[in-house]
């Protein structure tokens, strides 16, 4: 099948489909058929045309999904609680940081200093001895 063929034979099903569609929509409005819209959609028309809608959401305000604040405060506390302990066990403080100086060497600067090397203001270092 060459393709003029095949294009006249496509001219003439697509014809045939559209002459079938405006049939149909000719019996549907002769026996007077017509949608009813739903009274949510009408108000939210109105509103459009109207112009009383909302610039960011022209359909209405609507319910927008917010997290509740006292999720966001139980996630919080959650975070702080996993960071304290993460940071209280010397371990797993070791291990985050060599993580960290492996991923961001540019940003580590790791000194060394002796016990007994003079602080800031002078004065000398002393070892902790508890009581």
């Amino acid at each position: 099948m060459n393709e003029a063929v095949f294009l006249e034979e496509l001219k003439k099903v697509v014809s045939k489909a559209c002459e079938d569609d405006l049939l149909q929509l000719d019996k549907e409005l002769a026996m007077g058929e017509s949608h009813v819209f739903s009274e949510e959609f009408n108000r939210k028309m109105k509103k459009l045309l109207d112009g009383s809608a909302d610039r960011e959401n022209p359909v209405g305000k609507g319910r927008k999904h917010r997290i509740p604040i006292k999720y966001l405060l139980i996630a919080a506390i959650l975070m702080i609680l996993a960071a304290s302990t993460v940071l209280a066990i010397e371990p797993i403080r070791e291990k985050l940081q060599e993580v960290f100086i492996t991923l961001f060497p540019e940003y580590a600067n790791i000194q060394s200093e002796d016990e007994t090397s003079s602080t800031d203001d002078g004065l000398p270092l002393q070892p902790y001895e508890p009581i």
